[in-house]
């Protein structure tokens, strides 16, 4: 199983299998070894093989050529943390 998880990731993308995405991910890799196997594995679990065959975390192929950097940076600096307190401040209330 461990060759074939490791040909599958580096050979094939999830369109390939089905999915509507080209980025494999712990709980694809856990539906797809269900079906290929029929043996029911967690995401987390997919992990440990994956670690041991040395395959690490993808980043995506593409990105966004719309992507405005200014507006990014404005939520990262700006809404993010706003957002963040208030999630925060929220949580704690509900803890009270």
């Amino acid at each position: 199983m461990d060759r074939w998880l490791k040909h599958t990731v580096l050979n094939s993308t999830p369109v390939a299998h089905g999915y509507d995405t080209v980025l494999w991910n712990r709980d694809r890799l856990a539906d797809l070894i269900q079906h290929k196997f029929g043996v029911t594995v967690s995401g987390p679990t997919v992990s440990l093989p994956l670690k041991a065959l040395g395959l690490s975390y993808q980043q995506p192929c593409s990105r966004d050529v719309a992507r405005e950097e200014q507006e990014v940076e404005f939520f990262l600096d700006h809404k993010f943390p706003l957002s963040q307190r208030l999630a925060k401040k929220t949580s704690v209330a509900n803890l009270a």
